[in-house]
């Protein structure tokens, strides 16, 4: 019987440390007490493809508060957004290395669920409103590419930069702090 549990566990145990969830966020937008997570696929062929961010707030929100929030926080990531008499949607995103482009190359398809469980949205981003712990997904698609839900990501970082700027101001606001 110890044979089969220790075989087991060396079994399942590498299996589950691929999963992801909101403690593997680093970047996180907005604030309150409700959050939600959004996982962005380039599909592009590298490693890593897939990369996640969170969003918190309160009241009510939808798809498209969260991918402009994640969009406003993080400088790497750049999502052209358009408004049309269809609702908003998602022309091209680049994020550090990675691009889909624009429509004719190919299209960004929308997905709700968990980064372990994927189902296509019906329904588009401004439409759907948030739901608290859940999962947004994007997933670029060439033309002619069988719809692919988005990967197991890994957790957006911030800039170089951006943690120079986060890091001088805590040393400084502990130094304004001890002076008085």
């Amino acid at each position: 019987m110890r044979k089969i549990i220790l075989i087991l566990t060396a079994t399942v145990s590498p299996l589950m440390s691929f999963a992801f969830g909101f403690s593997d966020i680093q970047l996180w937008a907005g604030s309150g007490s409700k959050q939600a997570g959004v996982v962005i696929d380039f599909q592009d062929g590298t490693s890593p493809r897939s990369f996640a961010w969170g969003y918190r707030w309160n009241g009510v929100a939808n798809g498209e508060d969260l991918l402009r929030a994640v969009d406003t926080l993080d400088s790497s990531l750049v999502a052209n957004i358009f408004g049309s008499s269809f609702g908003s949607y998602l022309d091209s995103m680049s994020y550090k290395t990675h691009s889909g482009p624009a429509w004719p190359v190919g299209y960004w398809s929308y997905w709700t669920g968990t980064p372990d469980s994927w189902s296509y949205s019906s329904i588009g981003m401004g439409e759907r409103a948030l739901i608290d712990g859940g999962w947004d997904g994007w997933s670029y698609l060439f033309n002619g590419q069988a719809d692919a839900a988005p990967s197991t990501p890994v957790a957006a970082v911030p800039e170089p930069s951006s943690l120079v700027t986060l890091t001088a101001l805590g040393i400084l606001s502990i130094r304004v702090r001890r002076r008085r």
